[in-house]
C-alpha cells in the first residue's frame, strides 16, 4: 500500500497548509465549517479528537525534524478535512468577490445616468419608479457637489501653504 504522506511540505504549500490548519482550529472553536460531511471517519469524531489529529498531521508535514504523520485512515481523514477547509474558505472568498465595495453603487448610478442600458430603459419604469430615481439622482449629485467643494477647498489650502513655504 502506498504511503499517504510521502514528503514534508515546504514553501508556499507549507504556508497554505499551516494557514488552513489555523483556520480549521478557529472554525472548530467557533463550531463553524469544522465537520466536513464528506469525511465520515473524521466528522464523527469529537472536536477535541479532530483537533488532535489535525495538529499531529500539521506537525508531521510542516516541522522539518519531526517524523511524517502516522499512515492511518484517521490521520489521512484529518488531512482531507483540512483540504476541505481550504475548499470551503475559497468558496466563501469567491462569494465575497461579488459583494459590492464602498462607492460601487455611486459609480453604477453615475454611469447608468450617462449610458442607460437596454434593460432599464425609461419606457419600462413606472412613474413612481422614475420619480424615486430622480430623487436618488438629485441626492447623488448634491453629495458629489459637496465632495467636490471639499476637495477644491483642500486643494486651495494646500496650494496656499506651498506658496507660503516658498516665500
Amino acid at each position: 500500500m502506498p504511503r499517504r504522506f510521502a514528503h514534508k511540505y515546504t514553501g508556499a504549500t507549507a504556508q497554505l497548509f499551516a494557514a488552513a490548519c489555523a483556520q480549521y482550529s478557529k472554525n472548530a472553536e467557533e463550531q463553524c465549517n469544522d465537520t466536513p460531511t464528506m469525511r465520515p471517519v473524521f466528522c464523527r469524531l469529537s472536536p477535541n479528537q479532530r483537533l488532535k489529529l489535525v495538529s499531529e498531521v500539521a506537525v508531521g508535514l510542516l516541522i522539518p525534524n519531526e517524523p511524517l504523520p502516522p499512515d492511518t485512515f484517521e490521520h489521512y481523514a484529518a488531512f482531507l478535512g483540512v483540504v476541505d477547509c481550504i475548499r470551503v474558505e475559497l468558496g466563501i472568498e469567491m462569494d465575497d468577490v461579488y459583494n459590492r465595495d464602498v462607492g460601487e453603487d455611486f459609480m453604477e448610478e453615475y454611469y447608468e445616468k450617462r449610458r442607460p442600458s437596454q434593460s432599464q430603459s425609461r419606457s419600462t419604469r413606472t412613474p413612481e419608479e422614475e420619480e424615486a430615481r430622480r430623487a436618488e439622482q438629485a441626492l447623488l449629485e448634491k453629495s458629489a457637489r459637496q465632495q467636490k467643494r471639499k476637495l477644491d477647498k483642500k486643494k486651495k489650502s494646500e496650494t496656499a501653504e506651498k506658496d507660503e513655504q516658498a516665500a
